[in-house]
């Protein structure tokens, strides 16, 4: 379980810092168009590849039931099922907390039907879509609220060491952001 969270806090932050580039090339109309004006197939690419890699992280942490087959995942699921006394009050609020976010975006559904797989019967006929919620801002509510779970994990007594706190992310520095980014494409 310790090697659990340890991955699962990396995991996080990686999760975490997609996002933030994420948002930094696409969140504003502007910052979009400094790479879709005169790209615009890269940027879709870009837009593409960095959505699916967030929706199939968080719904793989986040979803995933605690064994597929009988194969565990690395997920929250799989995490809890595995402490042996169970979760302490404020982690169990935790968890709930993020069930709902989860729910309330329809992550799970949502990667089932258009990232894991393509479905193909809604290309052909008229069927309904997937309902989602799926924000910038809810992924990154889940992403920290899943830090949140984790450390409280950790805290518990005989799991790490007492201080220990799982505090991966970092942002990317000014210097390296997306804006700097975006204005050497805007020059070319």
């Amino acid at each position: 379980m310790k090697d659990q969270c340890y991955e699962m806090a990396t995991k996080l932050a990686e999760l975490r810092r997609v996002l933030d580039v994420y948002r930094g090339m696409f969140e504003l109309p502007e910052d979009a168009a400094a790479i879709a004006g005169p790209f615009p197939e890269i940027a879709g690419a870009i837009r593409k590849s960095l959505s699916v890699h967030l929706l199939s992280g968080c719904a793989a942490l986040f979803t995933d039931p605690a064994k597929t087959n009988k194969d565990e995942n690395m997920s929250f699921q799989n995490l809890i099922a595995n402490f042996p006394p169970g979760l302490p009050a404020q982690a169990q609020t935790e968890w709930a907390k993020i069930e709902a976010i989860a729910a309330g975006m329809n992550l799970k559904g949502f990667r089932n039907k258009y990232v894991a797989h393509f479905g193909l019967l809604e290309h052909l006929i008229d069927a309904p879509a997937v309902e989602q919620g799926i924000t910038s801002e809810k992924l990154h509510e889940l992403l920290v609220a899943g830090e949140s779970l984790i450390n409280l994990i950790i805290r518990i007594p005989g799991v790490y060491q007492p201080g220990t706190v799982f505090t991966f992310y970092q942002p990317i520095p000014a210097s390296r952001s997306t804006a700097p980014f975006l204005r050497q494409l805007s020059r070319i």
